[in-house]
């Protein structure tokens, strides 16, 4: 189990955590961005990861680091997840949820 606050500079750490089962990850308000789409995508993609809780996350951020998983064409082993507050701008269309959570990308998940 981890918790962090920011992981700006240690995305790759992160990665590095072979048996890492739970991550909650903490951004700031002012700070929604918090993550690099490819930082994220392949923090979501460990190995060993199954239970992730994200607090403020810009929901563009989310969706780029799911299109770089399926870009990837690998997948993530999360069965459960938590986004406190995903935040979307006021302006342009809503996310599909098909650009969210898609199945292909979230195949064991069962608790959202």
């Amino acid at each position: 189990h981890l918790e962090a606050l920011s992981i700006r500079d240690g995305a790759a750490a992160i990665g590095r955590l072979r048996c890492l089962h739970t991550l909650q990850l903490f951004f700031r308000l002012d700070d929604l961005r918090g993550v690099d789409a490819v930082d994220l995508a392949a923090i979501m993609t460990m190995s060993s990861l199954r239970r992730l809780c994200i607090a403020w996350l810009a929901v563009q951020v989310w969706v780029d680091a799911v299109r770089a998983i399926g870009a990837s064409g690998k997948h993530a082993t999360i069965t459960t997840l938590s986004i406190q507050d995903l935040h979307a701008p006021t302006v342009g269309d809503p996310p599909l949820a098909s650009d969210l959570l898609p199945r292909s990308i979230f195949p064991f998940l069962r608790h959202v």
